[in-house]
């Protein structure tokens, strides 16, 4: 089940107020670029945790950097820094803001 939760009804907003903005999962963020949170598909105890941790519909979140190898990443919300694997940030699907 795919929640898509939009707190900015002014701007692009859809039927129910949903987003009508294309969404991009979190790993297609490049260093330094920030974006909001839409939606995450992620279930069970690691989704229950990421959205502990923040991991909300209309958090600004950057990527701060990326391992070598390119997995994994860090992100940074809400003033904190949090690592994330690509399989987890996949499912988290955001709208990119302008830099």
């Amino acid at each position: 089940m795919k929640m898509v939760f939009n707190f900015d009804k002014k701007n692009n907003a859809g039927p129910a107020g949903l987003s009508t903005r294309a969404s991009e999962p979190l790993t297609a963020l490049e260093p330094g670029q920030r974006a909001r949170i839409e939606a995450m598909e992620l279930q069970g105890p690691a989704g229950t945790r990421l959205r502990d941790m923040g991991f909300l519909p209309g958090t600004e979140v950057r990527l701060i950097r990326r391992a070598p190898l390119g997995d994994p990443a860090v992100y940074e919300l809400r003033g904190v820094q949090i690592c994330l694997r690509r399989t987890e940030a996949q499912a988290i699907h955001v709208v990119l803001l302008p830099s």
